[in-house]
């Protein structure tokens, strides 16, 4: 991880799925996440089952919800179960 870090940074005109493609082998498990992280999702059911949550936060009795709270609700609500948080 430290020989990672101390990578210099990418330039703005260069590919990150270049970069691994090339440096696969040296981080592999790092690799592994960005390919994960990295790429597009095969369908919109990802983006249609935000959007459905998000409509699940505004409700009659939130519609003076702030739109930066609100996508803070949304992410906490999606992500906080990936880390296994149970609220």
């Amino acid at each position: 991880m430290d020989s990672y870090v101390a990578e210099s940074l990418l330039p703005r005109n260069q590919s990150p799925f270049d970069w691994w493609t090339k440096h696969k082998f040296k981080y592999a498990q790092l690799a592994n996440l960005a390919r994960v992280f990295l790429s597009a999702p095969g369908s919109s059911v990802y983006s249609e089952r935000l959007f459905s949550e998000a409509g699940n936060l505004y409700e009659k009795k939130r519609n003076r919800l702030l739109p930066e709270r609100a996508e803070s609700l949304v992410f906490l609500h999606h992500n906080l179960p990936l880390i296994n948080y149970k609220y």
